[in-house]
């Protein structure tokens, strides 16, 4: 659907700052006047400027170009959420930790966890706070440094994921959809995200309610995967989505 197909591409682009046409022709398996016609419809919206070959995010609207700014962007809400969802922790545990600011406030509390629980994680913030752990375990995945995630993914990455056997999975995510459908803008970190989910007893869902109703462009699991949803406010729409794909909702 055209919708969707708008917002994913404006998410890539911006993402990438600049982008050719031929590229977007090759994502997105359309043609090329269908990307113009796109791209012309972002730009009126002041979301992109058209340049010679390509297109590029305006200044504005580069919203991933900033870890730093995603890590402070609504703060109070992402440290409630992983107050609520440290709650869920259990000695013994082995917990996977996903990449993303809001997986990440799970172990920036300064909180006490349980002890006993091993770590395993692409998430470079996540690794930084062991100092504040010593009773807990930090496997730290191996891969290629995105340093607009803070995170770790590659193909050794997705092979290393593969082995271990996982009690919980925290994970984030960039979107979800209408259908339920959970989704990220980076093909590696999405199929890392998949693997977690297959391999995991228990699926746990960190995200703030923004996220609804708004799906990246790779999807990688649904809702019915997940088995907690923690956010920051229960919304009618996430009371519907969790009721009818049989999540427990859980509002820090």
């Amino acid at each position: 659907m055209k919708p969707v197909r708008l917002r994913q591409m404006e998410q890539y682009i911006v993402e990438r700052d600049f982008v050719s046409l031929d590229e977007l022709c090759e994502h997105f398996h359309v043609s090329k006047n269908t990307v113009r016609t796109d791209v012309n419809e972002l730009a009126e919206r002041g979301i992109v400027e058209k340049k010679y070959g390509g297109v590029e995010a305006l200044a504005l609207n580069k919203k991933l170009s900033s870890f730093s700014e995603r890590q402070v962007k609504n703060i109070d809400s992402k440290n409630r959420i992983g107050k609520c969802a440290a709650a869920l922790l259990n000695e013994g545990d082995i917990i996977y930790i996903d990449s993303g600011t809001t997986t990440a406030c799970l172990f920036a509390q300064g909180i006490e966890l349980p002890a006993g629980i091993t770590v395993i994680t692409n998430n470079l913030m996540v690794v930084e706070q062991y100092e504040k752990y010593p009773n807990i375990d930090f496997i730290m995945l191996p891969g290629k440094l995105n340093p607009k995630t803070k995170s770790f993914s590659s193909l050794e990455t997705l092979e290393t994921m593969r082995k271990y056997n996982i009690s919980k999975s925290f994970l984030a995510v960039t979107g979800i959809s209408a259908a339920g459908g959970l989704s990220n803008s980076t093909p590696l970190e999405a199929k890392v995200k998949e693997i977690a989910v297959k391999a995991s007893e228990t699926v746990i869902l960190m995200a703030d309610a923004s996220k609804a109703d708004k799906p990246a462009m790779i999807n990688f699991a649904n809702l019915d995967d997940v088995d907690v949803w923690v956010t920051d406010e229960a919304t009618d729409e996430l009371v519907r989505l969790c009721t009818e794909h049989n999540v427990e909702l859980r509002e820090a």
